[in-house]
């Protein structure tokens, strides 16, 4: 028979009976994760998918992602309430693990154990922990990717967010063996330019500094960093991380008309050149900003221009390359730090967990609910920020750690 679980704030729902729900904690956190996690996770339309669907029905078929599943609706909650369930939440985690390391399965399952484990880190915005899982996640991928050429959906779904965290030396070698000589020094030139953006955004530090310079300054170097970061990793590893037309992104080949059109597309030459001088201004300016600082008229042109030839560039030296850009409109505030979650806490002012430096949203835990879904036409370039730059969400970029 199955049972039927109604709850005060949402329509009741039939869970079928399952050996993992014998306990009330398991059945209590089954049903936060359906209601309340789900929501807040489901950012684009594929992730929906994943939270809603995926999870919940591999979670009838396999121990660990069941209790990891509970755990990461306990740890949710828990920050939520106040009420401490560490013991609880230590004994899910522990049950996962020994679930999952107790018999031989497939990378799917181990991807899926990768996002919940790391969900659970950001859910209390421990952000190094994160980037582990999130790297764990990543390297079975590149595993993977040496034994076959062909990946699952949910190797496909989880590639842009796992690999854009972890150290792609793997991939960088592969693409250099792979790609013609006559193009090996550009793929160098362009992971250089990668890499020492890369430094740039971590000079910045601890969360205190990043608030420094204001809430979309703060997304635009989110995005610039996520597409980029994106393309290198779709131009190394092309059958895996892999962007479609449902994606909400501006592909390479029209990138560079637009930028052809406005006399602004550069050779490789010219965007080293000029985006060496962009960082070291930049660098110069964060150096000196204070609270609030905006950015001097040119940097925002200028370094959406270095990142949309890059883009361009990127896709002469691998054709296969399927990343784009995706700015926001202009002026629109989305950052989740300061603007786009504010509504979860208005006003608030937290202590955060991840280094004690004070920011209004400092964890995943502290957005109540999920963002509100309007019919505007840049919806999905919201919804594709959420999972893609914002660190609070589905998706997560490692701008708040010290990577060497």
């Amino acid at each position: 028979m199955d049972m039927v679980v109604k709850s005060d704030d949402s329509p009741s729902f039939t869970v079928e009976p399952s050996s993992f729900l014998s306990t009330e904690f398991d059945r209590n956190y089954t049903q936060y994760f359906l209601r309340k996690v789900v929501p807040l996770l489901s950012t684009t339309k594929q992730w929906n998918l994943f939270w809603s669907s995926i999870v919940p029905q591999a979670s009838w078929h396999n121990q660990s992602i069941h209790h990891a599943m509970v755990a990461l609706a306990a740890t949710y909650e828990s920050s939520i309430s106040g009420i401490n369930r560490s013991n609880e939440i230590i004994r899910q985690s522990n049950l996962a693990i020994r679930a999952f390391t107790d018999r031989h399965v497939s990378p799917d399952i181990a991807l899926i154990i990768c996002r919940l484990f790391s969900s659970m880190a950001q859910c209390t915005g421990n952000w190094e922990t994160a980037l582990i899982h999130m790297q764990s996640g990543g390297k079975i991928l590149m595993e993977e990717s040496q034994i076959s050429k062909t990946n699952g959906e949910i190797a496909k779904l989880m590639a842009p967010t796992f690999l854009c965290v972890t150290e792609n030396k793997i991939g960088y070698l592969d693409a250099l063996e792979r790609i013609p000589w006559t193009k090996r020094a550009s793929l160098s030139d362009l992971e250089t330019i990668h890499s020492e953006y890369g430094k740039l955004l971590r000079s910045l530090g601890s969360q205190k500094h990043w608030r420094k310079i204001g809430s979309s300054n703060t997304s635009f170097l989110l995005i610039s960093w996520s597409i980029m970061t994106q393309v290198v990793c779709s131009m190394m590893y092309p059958d895996i991380v892999m962007f479609t037309a449902e994606d909400p992104i501006v592909p390479a080949t029209q990138v560079g008309i637009k930028l052809l059109e406005a006399g602004a597309l550069l050779s490789l030459d010219e965007l080293k050149t000029t985006s060496r001088q962009l960082f070291d201004d930049l660098r110069d300016f964060f150096r000196q900003c204070q609270d609030g600082t905006v950015f001097c008229a040119n940097h925002k042109p200028r370094l959406k221009r270095c990142v949309e030839n890059f883009v361009v560039q990127a896709a002469e030296v691998e054709p296969r390359m399927t990343a784009g850009t995706f700015w926001l409109e202009e002026g629109e505030e989305a950052c989740a730090i300061d603007e786009y979650l504010q509504h979860a806490h208005p006003g608030a002012d937290v202590q955060s967990r991840a280094g004690g430096s004070r920011c209004r949203v400092s964890s995943l835990s502290q957005i109540e609910r999920p963002p509100i879904r309007t019919e505007d036409s840049s919806r999905e370039q919201r919804e594709y920020y959420l999972e893609y730059v914002c660190p609070y969400r589905s998706g997560f970029i490692p701008a708040f750690t010290n990577r060497t």
